[in-house]
Protein backbone atom coordinates (compact mmCIF):
# COMPACT_ATOMS: atom_id res chain seq x y z
CA UNK A 1 0.00 0.00 0.00
CA UNK A 2 0.99 3.22 -1.07
CA UNK A 3 1.28 6.44 1.17
CA UNK A 4 1.39 9.56 -0.01
CA UNK A 5 4.35 10.90 -0.01
CA UNK A 6 5.69 7.60 -1.95
CA UNK A 7 3.08 8.42 -4.79
CA UNK A 8 4.78 11.69 -5.06
CA UNK A 9 8.41 10.29 -5.12
CA UNK A 10 7.01 8.22 -7.85
CA UNK A 11 5.47 10.79 -10.19
CA UNK A 12 8.53 13.13 -9.37
CA UNK A 13 10.97 10.13 -10.46
CA UNK A 14 8.74 9.54 -13.67
CA UNK A 15 8.45 13.18 -14.25
CA UNK A 16 11.97 13.66 -14.43
CA UNK A 17 12.57 11.10 -16.66
CA UNK A 18 10.08 12.44 -19.51
CA UNK A 19 12.19 15.51 -19.37
CA UNK A 20 10.27 17.60 -16.87
CA UNK A 21 11.79 20.23 -14.86
CA UNK A 22 10.45 19.88 -10.80
CA UNK A 23 9.87 23.58 -9.59
CA UNK A 24 8.55 22.81 -6.36
CA UNK A 25 7.43 19.53 -4.24
CA UNK A 26 5.12 19.52 -1.61
CA UNK A 27 5.12 17.07 1.35
CA UNK A 28 1.72 15.85 2.70
CA UNK A 29 1.66 18.13 5.68
CA UNK A 30 2.50 21.24 3.15
CA UNK A 31 -0.70 23.23 1.29
CA UNK A 32 -0.42 23.74 -2.64
CA UNK A 33 -0.17 21.62 -5.48
CA UNK A 34 1.93 18.53 -4.62
CA UNK A 35 3.91 18.59 -7.17
CA UNK A 36 4.96 21.80 -10.01
CA UNK A 37 6.86 21.05 -13.05
CA UNK A 38 7.67 22.50 -16.49
CA UNK A 39 8.76 20.96 -20.24
CA UNK A 40 9.28 23.88 -21.99
CA UNK A 41 6.26 26.38 -22.20
CA UNK A 42 4.02 23.21 -20.62
CA UNK A 43 3.53 23.62 -16.71
CA UNK A 44 1.95 20.83 -15.20
CA UNK A 45 0.23 20.67 -11.39
CA UNK A 46 -0.35 17.27 -9.81
CA UNK A 47 -2.40 16.43 -6.86
CA UNK A 48 -1.18 12.75 -5.56
CA UNK A 49 -2.89 11.02 -3.96
CA UNK A 50 -1.75 7.59 -1.70
CA UNK A 51 -4.38 4.60 -0.72
CA UNK A 52 -4.54 5.88 3.25
CA UNK A 53 -4.64 8.52 5.75
CA UNK A 54 -1.94 10.51 7.02
CA UNK A 55 0.03 9.56 10.06
CA UNK A 56 -1.76 10.71 13.07
CA UNK A 57 -5.31 9.94 11.50
CA UNK A 58 -6.98 7.04 13.36
CA UNK A 59 -7.45 5.15 9.73
CA UNK A 60 -3.38 5.33 9.17
CA UNK A 61 -1.99 2.09 7.33
CA UNK A 62 -5.82 1.33 6.76
CA UNK A 63 -6.91 1.66 2.84
CA UNK A 64 -9.61 3.97 2.37
CA UNK A 65 -12.77 3.15 2.09
CA UNK A 66 -14.92 3.06 -1.01
CA UNK A 67 -16.35 6.66 -0.24
CA UNK A 68 -13.37 7.71 0.82
CA UNK A 69 -12.10 6.81 -2.72
CA UNK A 70 -14.70 9.03 -4.13
CA UNK A 71 -14.71 11.83 -2.29
CA UNK A 72 -11.34 12.30 -3.25
CA UNK A 73 -11.69 12.04 -6.78
CA UNK A 74 -14.74 14.47 -6.36
CA UNK A 75 -12.55 17.34 -4.33
CA UNK A 76 -9.81 16.63 -6.87
CA UNK A 77 -12.02 16.81 -10.26
CA UNK A 78 -13.83 20.26 -8.73
CA UNK A 79 -10.20 21.96 -8.45
CA UNK A 80 -9.71 21.95 -12.09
Amino acid sequence: MLIENQVIEYVVQYLQEGGFEIETVSRTSERGYDIKAKKGNKFLYVEAKGQTSSKGYNRYGKEFTKNQKKDHVVKQYMKL
